[in-house]
């Protein structure tokens, strides 16, 4: 499975090392666990790239906010 996911989808390998991934599976796994159908269409629980690239523009804008707001209150760069 994993050697697919790196295959199919061009992925590095050490992907499947990162907290996103096990993150996700996580997720997934849970979602099946509490549904109640024994069929779950894979694809209706992913997002659309757009959506993908959307939230992560916005999370970037955010966190570039929160850094700003740190190095702005540094007193000392050593």
């Amino acid at each position: 499975l994993v050697q697919s996911f790196c295959a199919l989808g061009a992925r590095a390998f050490d992907v499947v090392k990162g907290d996103g991934l096990k993150n996700l599976a996580k997720t997934l796994f849970g979602v099946g666990r509490g549904s109640n159908t024994s069929s779950i269409e894979i694809t209706d629980l992913l997002s659309h790239p757009t959506t993908i690239s959307r939230n992560f523009t916005r999370l970037y804008e955010e966190y570039k906010i929160q850094l700003i707001d740190i190095c702005e209150q540094l007193t000392s760069f050593c």
